[in-house]
């Protein structure tokens, strides 16, 4: 069973201003199988998100394809 994580990374901008970015990690037991960085600078957005993914149960291979329609919309 995959579980989503939020992942956070703490980068700095072209004008050395810092920031933090979410991102997702698609976990197996305690093995990230894959991560999607970069994802929003918005924490409680991306909380959402991985909820809504592991509410839904969402296969690993859809995981792209939801990112992206997320994004758009």
């Amino acid at each position: 069973m995959i579980v989503y994580k939020v992942k956070c990374r703490h980068l700095t901008d072209e004008e050395g201003m810092e920031y933090d970015s979410y991102g997702l990690a698609a976990m197996r037991e305690e093995y990230e199988v894959m991560t999607v960085d970069e994802i929003t600078v918005r924490k409680a957005e991306i909380e959402a998100l991985a909820c809504m993914c592991n509410r839904g149960s969402l296969a690993l291979e859809h995981l792209m394809d939801v990112v992206e329609d997320w994004l758009s919309s």
